[in-house]
């Protein structure tokens, strides 16, 4: 059993309206890769109740960020622990520290170059999220969690890891009961017709994603069907999860209409399903902490009302 480091997250002002500071249990490794360890850190919510868990996969386009993206940069890990969730917040694998250089052909540009150099690549990632899971469920106990209760939360390349992941191989099953994706790919079809690096204000991730899978999609479409959420519901059977997918409204990377027929494939397959439309060009994080706006609760509220009914 790793030795588990408790700390204290003190709150962001000093106020005497100011809510306790939360515990944290830091550190926790899960993994270890060619001699490097991996690990996650628990945010716990007040109280010594088992709480449901769920699993904080940060952004960074595959290549960059860590656990502290949602937990220092921004303050995500506890705002789910106070609204009642054990918040387990892993570092993961990463592709190459770079997306890959572009040329520009008749007007447009490409990906050029061999992206397989370095750094993980698709699957790895996905399995790194896959034995958090795992291994939090193994030290329930310890870590004073509900092993039945378990949701997935991504941001931006989170998201997609994070469906991937609650998609399962075909022959095992996490028992994930929900699945938020913030502005993660839910399919790669658009991506492959995107430029790489195309002019502003328009932005694209095929750069990134091609540096992820470690090939080009002409080179390799079985390694981008692997990593295609979209592709992988079709050769599974009926997911057993809830999904909540978040979208910016004039989002370009991720755009909203990339979404929706995932969101509709889940329908047809008997599964709580929706997107939410962020108004604006927000994507990850950006979405989830967005602002209310008019009567409605915000993109937080209404992820934490969806977590609360699909974990009860």
């Amino acid at each position: 059993m790793t030795a588990l480091a408790g700390v204290l997250l003190a709150p962001a002002s000093t106020a005497a309206a100011a809510p306790a500071p939360l515990a944290r249990t830091a550190h926790v490794a899960y993994a270890r890769h060619d001699g490097t360890s991996f690990a996650y850190d628990v945010v716990h919510p007040p109280g010594s109740r088992r709480a449901p868990i769920v699993v904080l996969v940060h952004g960074g386009g595959w290549w960059r960020g860590g656990r502290e993206d949602l937990i220092q940069t921004r303050p995500i890990a506890q705002a789910f622990a106070r609204a009642g969730f054990a918040a387990v917040v892993p570092d993961y694998r990463l592709a190459c520290s770079g997306p890959g250089q572009h040329r520009r052909v008749f007007g447009l540009s490409f990906t050029v170059g061999d992206p397989s150099g370095c750094g993980a690549h698709l699957p790895d990632q996905v399995d790194d999220v896959r034995a958090t899971v795992r291994h939090v469920r193994s030290h329930a106990g310890t870590l004073r969690v509900d092993p039945r209760r378990v949701a997935l939360v991504g941001v931006s390349a989170g998201g997609h890891l994070a469906l991937l992941a609650a998609l399962g191989t075909g022959d095992d099953d996490l028992h994930v009961r929900a699945v938020v994706d913030a502005s993660g790919p839910t399919a790669t079809h658009f991506i492959r017709l995107q430029q790489a690096r195309p002019k502003p204000p328009l932005r694209t991730i095929r750069a990134a994603f091609t540096n992820a899978v470690g090939c080009h999609p002409w080179v390799c479409p079985g390694r981008w069907n692997e990593a295609d959420p979209s592709v992988q519901l079709r050769r599974r059977s009926s997911p057993t999860f809830a999904l909540l997918a978040i979208a910016g409204a004039r989002e370009t990377q991720v755009p909203a209409r990339s979404m929706q027929p995932f969101v509709f494939a889940m329908q047809r397959r008997g599964r709580t399903a929706g997107l939410l439309t962020i108004g604006g060009a927000c994507h990850g994080s950006g979405c989830l902490m967005a602002p209310r706006r008019g009567a409605a609760p915000s993109p937080l509220a209404q992820t934490f009302a969806f977590l609360r009914r699909e974990l009860r």
